[in-house]
């Protein structure tokens, strides 16, 4: 049985974003992206619920990308 939902119909696409993920992940392996998340986002959550380890990973790359990566498109 094939998985269609983890594939997608824009070959390119799903390479393009392996790719990113790759380099991403890598920056993050060695420190470039940074694992602090500001106050003024963390102060605007529910105290009531723990960030999940991929939430906090998942806000670093967003800040990373908005503020430090020059190929962002």
């Amino acid at each position: 049985m094939k998985k269609y939902y983890s594939q997608s119909i824009f070959p390119q696409e799903n390479r393009d974003s392996n790719m990113l993920r790759k380099e991403y992940d890598t920056l993050s392996r060695y420190g470039v992206i940074s694992k602090d998340i500001p106050d003024f986002i963390t102060n605007n959550l529910n105290p009531a619920f723990e960030l999940r380890e991929y939430q906090k990973e998942a806000i670093v790359r967003f800040i990373y990308y908005i503020s430090e990566d020059n190929q962002r498109i």
